[in-house]
């Protein structure tokens, strides 16, 4: 019993001093409307579309002034001791803490850097450095993504990088930047054949998320419906849901996949099937 209560006493303290080093950071950060950054940059990441568009109004008031607080919430890690400390910490009643996990802080700063877009061309070469991280390159991709074209030809290029789990995290980025862009659509297409299927299965989700260039990648995702890995078998069929009456080509292939021998393919492409042809119905009415 000493011997924990030991150890809250010293996970208290150094997650105090942790707390204090952060509260200096925050002091430094910009504001607007009497909210800090890091504040704008939560309600952004975990509030509706409102909240979002609201947050990235008032990081665009901040400008370039937020650039190098961004960058230091996008190198977030934390370390195994730290966790074990929080873990440790939320066992017990005696101390209340808040603790904001550095996956969730570095998907904050992608958030901000879409928010700035343009006006955070000076943080390329930085993130460009990151999206060559596996910690943090989806978060990069999805940063350098939303800035500009120049940040998406960087994250067109890592997608190639002999690293898979580098492919992965400019894919996934990808999807959650969702660019306009032709390139980025077949960029993505052309993984759906690579060789690891953490990449086809990151592929086929991002591109059930773009939801472009239908007649292209609809084709694609269906061939993915064989594909050998079930993860990728049960993401193009989600995927190819995504699309509505869009897909409607591909039904037949969905109804194969049916018969798929994993549980989670089969309940994938039972939803898609089902989205494909109430959309379809629907158009037939002539509904909106």
């Amino acid at each position: 019993m000493k011997s924990r209560r030991f150890i809250w006493i010293v996970g208290a303290l150094i997650l105090a001093l942790g707390s204090m080093a952060l509260c200096f950071w925050v002091t430094m950060e910009p504001s607007d409307q009497g909210k800090k950054l890091s504040v704008w940059l939560q309600e952004m990441y975990s509030g509706p579309p409102e909240t979002f568009n609201t947050g990235a109004e008032a990081v665009r008031h901040m400008g370039t002034k937020a650039v190098p607080c961004l960058l230091r919430r996008l190198r977030s890690s934390d370390s195994r001791l730290k966790l074990t400390l929080v873990e440790l910490l939320t066992k017990q009643s005696l101390i209340r803490f808040h603790f904001t996990p550095a996956a969730d802080r570095r998907a904050q700063a992608a958030c901000g850097f879409v928010a700035l877009g343009p006006a955070a061309t000076e943080a390329i070469p930085a993130l460009a450095e990151l999206l060559y991280q596996a910690q943090t390159a989806k978060d990069a991709a999805w940063a350098l993504a939303g800035i500009s074209e120049e940040g998406l030809r960087e994250v067109t290029e890592a997608i190639t990088n002999r690293n898979a789990k580098i492919r992965a995290g400019a894919a996934a980025g990808l999807g959650l930047a969702q660019p306009k862009n032709r390139a980025a659509v077949l960029a993505l297409v052309a993984r759906l054949q690579d060789e690891d299927h953490d990449v086809r299965g990151q592929a086929a989700y991002s591109l059930g998320l773009m939801l472009r260039e239908a007649d292209i990648v609809v084709p694609a995702l269906a061939t993915r419906l064989q594909d050998r890995h079930p993860l990728v078998r049960m993401r193009a069929a989600t995927a190819l849901g995504e699309f509505g009456a869009r897909a409607e080509p591909v039904v037949g292939a969905l109804s194969n996949a049916i018969r798929d021998s994993d549980g989670s393919v089969v309940n994938a492409a039972i939803k898609a099937r089902e989205r494909i042809q109430a959309e379809i119905a629907v158009r037939a009415e002539g509904r909106p």
